[in-house]
Formats: structure tokens, sequence, C-alpha cells
């Protein structure tokens, strides 16, 4: 049974050639990747008995042991396909936070259990077959949270100058800052410093930074000062 889209897993799926990752594994209790580089033995009469490997790569292979819990049936429908033993050609498994592999792989047995309200069981072990790709996962990145907003120090009022204290930010993000008037941004007022002008007065002050990485944006405000006089 092939499913339309993808049950995004906690940890494992899998795809097969271009497509999405359409097996529908929503949890993984236990996902084991083993890289090995197998010797291989050239020992011949003249090392006199002492044993000799190729000084070179050996039989390079990748296992990836899984026991998930399936929302659909379409592992199981893999598995039985065949044999107990069934070769999955130019599929992709993708580990958790370890990477993706993609090639040919044997499935080496499988378990299947009782199912649950949710979903069925099921445990096995694919082995490469040929050559294959492991792209490591990359670091997962996640949008800037504020932990310290930012504070201004100094008077408020007409020809002083405000000095902004920088807020305090998860994620690695680049920071810009603008002041507010009342909350409105204030035209090109975007330094550390603001030095007040008869505009400002009546309105309270606050300065608001704008933290961005990769995974997203977030705003935080600082407390407004008194009304500027």
């Amino acid at each position: 049974m092939a499913t339309n889209g993808a049950f995004v897993g906690r940890k494992v799926r899998l795809k097969k050639g271009a497509g999405v990752f359409a097996v529908g594994i929503i949890g993984a209790q236990q996902d084991d990747l083993t890289v090995a580089n197998g010797e291989i033995d050239i020992t011949d009469k003249d090392d006199n008995g002492y044993r000799t490997l190729l000084d070179d790569w050996g039989v390079r292979s990748i296992d990836v042991s899984i026991n998930v819990i399936m929302k659909d049936t379409e592992l199981l429908d893999i598995a039985t396909s065949n044999s107990a033993s069934v070769l999955l050609q130019d599929y992709t498994l993708e580990i958790g936070t370890i990477g993706t592999v993609t090639g040919n792989f044997f499935m080496n047995g499988f378990t299947v259990g009782a199912p649950t309200a949710e979903g069925t069981t099921f445990t096995a072990t694919f082995l490469s077959s040929g050559e294959y790709e492991f792209v490591a996962a990359s670091p997962s990145v996640t949008p800037p949270a504020n932990t310290t907003r930012p504070a201004i120090t100094g008077t408020a009022t007409v020809g002083q100058t405000l000095t902004a204290t920088p807020g305090v930010w998860t994620g690695s993000p680049a920071i810009s800052r603008v002041w507010l008037a009342n909350g409105v941004p204030i035209p090109n007022a975007t330094g550390a410093t603001f030095v007040l002008t008869s505009a400002q007065v009546g309105r309270k002050i606050s300065v608001m930074e704008s933290a961005s990485n990769s995974a997203g944006n977030t705003i935080a405000v600082s407390i407004e000062t008194a009304t500027v006089a």
C-alpha cells in the first residue's frame, strides 16, 4: 500500500527515488547506524605465516537497525512482498539527527508486533548493497528567543541622550534596532543612542530589537521611558 504523503516521523523516514518520504513511521523507539570498513586479506605464501591486509579501503558497508511504530502497512508490504530478505533499490533512509543514507538495501529479517491504538511496531535491519551515499544531518536551528529584553538608560527630557542596552538572545541571531515613540518607529533612529527632540515631547520612548536567523525572526521591546518633557 503506497501512501500519498508523509507521516513525518520523529526519527526515521523512508522514501524511494526522488519521491516524498512516504512510509508512515510515526515514532522511533530505536535507530542505530553502523558504518564498517571490512578488511581485505591479501596474505600469500611469501608472508611467512603473517597475515597481510590490503592497505586501502576495504569492504565498505552501512547497516541501519530500526524499531519503530508504523502508521500504515507500507513497510510491512515491502517486507512481505517476496521473502524475509528484500532488496530495496534506490531508497533513502532518514535517521533522525544522524543523517540520510541513499542506496540499495537488504531488509535482513523483520519483526512485527501486535497493532495498538498508536500503530504497529516494526523492527528490522537494513544492510547496504553496493555503493551508498551518506549525508550527515545539519545541526538543528531554532528561531531566536529573547531571554532579557533591551533596556533604556537616560533622562526623558528634550536634548538628553538615551542609550539602548542590547537584549540577550539565543540562536546566534543578527540583530537590528529601531527607536519607538508611543510604539511608532522613529524614522532613521536605529543607533545605540538617541537624542530627544521637541518632536518626542508628550510621548514615551522605547526601543525594539528584531533578531533573525535561518529559522525565523523574533522581536523584543524595552519598557517605555517616562513621558518626554
